[in-house]
């Protein structure tokens, strides 16, 4: 009895926003897991559905800055001839109301994801792309 007690009460007593912050960590991994999968199936479609219309892509090779917008990363996504069903390690790394930040670490390096929730939807509208290993 005791112990039905206790559960109830961590029920009734638990912040009221914990069931949306779980809600939203796995919408905000979905749509980096859809990200993920979409380079590696060559599938722009897919990672446009994931992506802001102004999301900026940057990469840091060799000391250098690249940057790419949301139509010429799709493109390289169309154009991608390496593509592969490679594992790869998602991680939300934090939610905090309408941002978030994950990681996506894969054949193409590791991509830092900064999402944001816009007109109801987690879109990604940074990403940062390290060197591959």
């Amino acid at each position: 009895m005791k112990q039905a007690w206790m559960i109830w009460a961590s029920v009734l007593l638990a912040p009221p926003g914990l069931a949306g912050m779980v809600d939203d960590t796995a919408a905000v991994r979905q749509v980096a897991s859809d990200y993920a999968t979409g380079w590696q199936t060559a599938d722009a479609a897919k990672v446009a559905g994931t992506v802001h219309a102004q999301t900026v892509q940057r990469k840091l090779r060799a000391g250098s800055l690249q940057s790419a917008d949301a139509t010429a990363l799709t493109a390289a996504v169309a154009g991608n001839k390496s593509a592969s069903n490679a594992a790869t390690d998602i991680a939300v790394l934090d939610v905090y109301h309408n941002v978030a930040f994950a990681s996506v670490r894969g054949t193409r390096g590791t991509e830092y994801l900064q999402l944001g929730r816009v007109a109801g939807q987690w879109k990604i509208i940074n990403i940062l792309q390290g060197a591959q290993p």
